[in-house]
């Protein structure tokens, strides 16, 4: 089973990397309909794990699902490093569609209007 195909999520990824990898740069890309940049992350200086902040070490962007229900991300890094792939978490939640969000409003619109009579 995958995701529901051709739908838009609200995608944060957090990475982590080697001791050896301190103060290398990633680019993370989403890669399941082209290749667009979702951010870009230092390692380090210092402790490569030192994370101060939930969102530390992470990158996040909409990403939209394939027709087969997947989606693919890429990874380079300023110093070529074979371990610059790593992915230690990731959060995925459905964008709603405009006509989903437009009838929720108009819903609460009208049940507002309707307990004024």
């Amino acid at each position: 089973l995958g995701l529901a195909p051709n739908t838009s999520f609200n995608m944060r990824l957090w990475t982590a990397s080697s001791g050896s990898d301190i103060d290398t740069t990633y680019s993370w890309f989403d890669t399941t309909l082209g290749s667009t940049l979702l951010g870009t992350i230092l390692n380090g200086p210092g402790s490569p794990l030192a994370a101060t902040a939930n969102t530390d070490f992470s990158v996040s962007g909409i990403v939209t699902s394939n027709s087969s229900g997947m989606l693919t991300f890429g990874v380079t890094s300023s110093n070529a490093s074979p371990t610059s792939g790593f992915i230690s978490g990731f959060e995925l939640n459905a964008v709603p569609e405009p006509s989903a969000t437009l009838l929720g409003g108009l819903a609460a619109v009208l049940g507002l209007t309707r307990r004024r009579r």
